[in-house]
């Protein structure tokens, strides 16, 4: 989607060192490390609003996106809905539904967004509070390009994940690379900072309480518009009993913007799919 959330001059962002980053990232995941477990993780590894996060749980989430571009004369309401499966604590995958309304020029447009999977998921636990993951996100276009809702055609892109929490901090990592039938490469980056405080716990009652500040970073290596955009996102999360709630802003940082204002919100819930079939 051209709207996808997250292109601010490329003297801003040397892809040198963007290409570096990533370079990083995959060498440092080069070692298999063995199981474990997520469930013992410190609070502060999350669930961010635009970020991903490196551990694989069974979830249902619904994604909400409000914007807007006077540049376009452009306002647009996305959502998607995601579904994540983990099969174990190492092995998973999951599948995005976008579904929006896009304005433009007083016409408004409404419809299904580019549907993308990702598989498979593949988990690597080095030591506790530290988790690392890596998938291929392919992009089916079954979106409306004319409405801004798609793009014409297929995306493949390889991300590592990381996530490190010590006590209530948490850092999370994502670098990607994607790449798209029609011949456009861009690198993607996120990162996410939150402090995570248990306001109660008592029995089966868990109410946490996430304030989380992301960057999300668009890089074009090769395509129409060669303009690196950076976004900054503050927020909120609310967990209680497995349902989170998150609120946020994304405030365009570089010169060069996909929207002067969008506001998110996100509603999640941990589900046992297994339950569902007993």
């Amino acid at each position: 989607m051209k709207y996808d959330i997250f292109n601010s001059t490329p003297s801003l962002f040397d892809k040198k060192y963007i290409i570096s980053l990533m370079i990083i990232l995959c060498l440092s995941t080069a070692e298999i490390f063995g199981h474990g477990s997520h469930k013992s993780q410190p609070i502060g590894i999350i669930d961010p609003l635009v970020t991903h996060h490196a551990i694989l749980e069974d979830e249902l989430k619904f994604n909400y996106f409000n914007l807007k571009n006077d540049n376009e004369n452009l306002k647009a309401n996305l959502s998607s809905l995601e579904i994540a499966f983990a099969f174990t604590d190492l092995i998973g995958f999951e599948i995005f539904l976008p579904f929006g309304s896009v304005e433009i020029d007083g016409i408004r447009y409404s419809g299904f967004g580019d549907i993308e999977t990702f598989i498979p998921k593949i988990s690597f636990i080095r030591k506790y509070g530290f988790v690392k993951t890596t998938y291929i996100a392919v992009r089916i276009p079954t979106g409306d390009e004319k409405a801004d809702l798609g793009e014409p055609g297929w995306g493949f892109a390889p991300h590592l994940l990381m996530d490190y929490g010590k006590g209530g901090f948490g850092l999370q990592v994502n670098a990607a690379a994607e790449f798209e039938t029609e011949g456009d490469i861009a690198l993607e980056g996120n990162v996410s900072f939150a402090y995570s405080i248990m306001l109660k716990e008592d029995n089966n009652n868990k109410l946490m309480l996430s304030p989380l500040l992301e960057f999300a970073l668009e890089s074009p290596l090769k395509g129409e518009e060669l303009k690196s955009v950076l976004n900054i996102i503050p927020g909120i999360k609310i967990a209680l009993n497995g349902w989170h709630l998150g609120l946020g802003a994304a405030l365009p940082v570089t010169s060069a913007k996909e929207f002067d204002y969008l506001a998110t919100m996100q509603l999640g819930y941990h589900v046992k799919w297994e339950n569902l079939f007993k």
